[in-house]
């Protein structure tokens, strides 16, 4: 039966379909690359300034309870120190980034994950924001079975599992929309986002503001009212339009993806936010990142092995 009452179930299906593998596709790019934020946070950062005492607790790092099955504290546990776990997890990390297994590795990555964005005492909004996507990036990861995630032309074989695949797919670009929809929104409450001049403030922060070689352009154009008025509402302005054209055409989904890139990059070069740039880049390719149609050759790739069917295609020929 096409249709009932008048509902073209057919085309529904087909475009769940069309969703759901190409939110499988795209979601092992945006999975590398906030896995490659995270293994900057953990080479990067001496594990004594990932858990630094808060309010006069000198190991601000809670066990208790679920917490238990976190990888620092299981590394208590059996006497690992906090190094040897970060080396741990930056293998785990790397292995997703390879993109091998990526139905299996899925629960590993939320699991490393979670054992960094819940346990260091400080995390900044982009470990917040991996944790969510990751979550909901596992049950997309349930109707992945390709061998590698960078196979992106493998043939995708629908399963009974394509529905939830959907559902979960359209709450990841409903939650990456959030986030940026959150952000530009959050800062017209500040004053100093309101006039205009919060990067000024920003780029002279003695802990988060400018450096590097171009320190002194910066805080130069910074130091310019309509410098600081165009980069402080031009930040406002790209992340509203990233949050708007999210949920839009793929045209202006590709377009919010290169707003971000340039968006965040901006945030690596000016500030050094090496980690949050990637995470945030990432969670948006898992929403935005373009996916071609299969040509009729790649119709006959294996998803397990890659290798494209030549019998079935000479036949053809």
């Amino acid at each position: 039966m096409r249709t009932l009452i008048g509902f073209p179930w057919d085309r529904f299906s087909s475009s769940i379909t069309s969703f759901a593998r190409d939110s499988i596709y795209r979601s092992g790019i945006g999975r590398s690359l906030i896995a490659l934020g995270q293994v900057t946070v953990l080479l990067f950062t001496p594990a004594v300034a990932l858990f630094v005492p808060i309010y006069g607790i000198s190991d601000s790092m809670s066990c208790d309870g679920v917490r238990s099955i976190g990888a620092f504290c299981l590394g208590d546990d059996v006497g690992l120190t906090r190094e040897a776990v970060a080396v741990f997890l930056i293998v785990i990390l790397l292995w997703v980034i390879v993109g091998y297994f990526p139905r299996y590795t899925a629960p590993v990555h939320l699991w490393a994950t979670a054992s960094v964005s819940s346990y260091i005492s400080l995390p900044d909004g982009g470990e917040a924001a991996a944790q969510a996507v990751v979550l909901l990036l596992l049950v997309v990861s349930l109707g992945d079975r390709r061998i590698n995630h960078w196979l992106l032309k493998a043939q995708y074989r629908p399963s009974f599992i394509q529905p939830v695949v959907w559902a979960a797919a359209i709450v990841v670009t409903l939650q990456v929309s959030w986030i940026y929809l959150q952000a530009s929104m959050s800062k017209l409450a500040v004053t100093e986002w309101q006039q205009g001049s919060a990067l000024y403030y920003v780029a002279r922060d003695p802990m988060f503001g400018v450096s590097g070689l171009l320190t002194e352009p910066y805080l130069w154009l910074t130091g310019q009212p309509w410098g600081t008025l165009f980069l402080s509402w031009g930040a406002i302005i790209i992340e509203f339009a990233i949050a708007i054209m999210i949920l839009t055409s793929a045209r202006l989904r590709s377009t919010a993806l290169v707003l971000a890139i340039l968006l965040h990059s901006a945030f690596i070069v000016f500030i050094g936010l090496w980690s949050f740039a990637l995470i945030m880049i990432g969670c948006v390719a898992c929403a935005t990142f373009p996916v071609k149609g299969e040509s009729p050759e790649l119709q006959n790739l294996n998803p397990r092995s890659g290798e494209a069917n030549l019998e079935s295609v000479n036949a053809k020929s």
